[in-house]
């Protein structure tokens, strides 16, 4: 059975690989950093909201944070692959210069609209 420090160490752990992955989304400069980031932020949070075994509240937040987490990570994905397929790029001031096509244009609002569903989650 784990006792109550092991309980805090393992949240104070998973507090701390949420500032890495907040770290390492600030040094990103292409897609694939920032989706990489931003999930391994995502997924120590999930585990931080249904950390309370005892409670059914926090497992049914935990449970709707990773349904509102998959699609925002579904969405984010989707607009990448726009955004590829229309700039051949994935580095950020490549995709900057690059944005004059209908795709591109798609991929940057669905990339912003699974932010902002971050953001709201």
């Amino acid at each position: 059975m784990l006792d109550h420090r092991t309980l805090h160490r393992s949240g104070s752990l998973l507090i701390l690989l949420v500032i890495l992955g907040n770290l390492l989304l600030i040094g990103s400069t292409n897609l694939i950093s920032i989706y990489l980031a931003l999930e391994m932020q995502t997924l120590c949070m999930f585990i931080l909201v249904a950390y309370n075994k005892n409670s059914l509240l926090s497992a049914e937040a935990g449970l709707k944070y990773f349904v509102l987490g998959a699609l925002s990570s579904g969405l984010f994905l989707f607009g990448c692959a726009l955004i590829y397929g229309s700039t051949g790029e994935l580095e950020l001031q490549f995709i900057r210069i690059g944005i004059i096509s209908y795709g591109a244009l798609a991929g940057k609002s669905l990339i912003t609209i699974s932010l902002l569903f971050k953001v709201s989650a």
